[in-house]
């Protein structure tokens, strides 16, 4: 996972906090992650909807309440000029995704 931004941003956290991990195993396995962190072997930064608060072993540390950005994108097969039903998609799928990013915004 190191390669991956979750990997990064544990990487950067360790710099910054004065030390270099030594790097076991890498995985993008969450559910691996969350077992090796039940047996002490790891830490692993996974997404809240990820765990289970009823598992036992498992303690969880929010690391920040505001929302991770997440690029989301169409691939589609390239030709030589854009389908007319493919662009109508991506136009719906960006409609939908402000609208999605407008109405779930946390109250201030």
């Amino acid at each position: 996972m190191r390669t991956a931004d979750c990997g990064q941003a544990i990487l950067h956290a360790c710099h910054q906090a004065g030390f270099t991990p030594t790097t076991r195993c890498i995985t993008a396995d969450i559910a691996a992650q969350l077992t090796l962190a039940r047996a002490g072997l790891a830490t692993a930064l996974v997404p809240r909807t990820a765990i289970d608060p009823a598992t036992p072993g498992i303690r969880t540390a929010l690391i920040d309440d505001r929302p991770i950005l997440r690029l989301l994108f169409a691939a589609t097969r390239r030709t030589e000029t854009a389908n007319p039903t493919t662009t109508a998609v991506i136009a719906a799928l960006r409609t939908a995704a402000r609208q999605e990013r407008t109405t779930n915004l946390p109250l201030s």
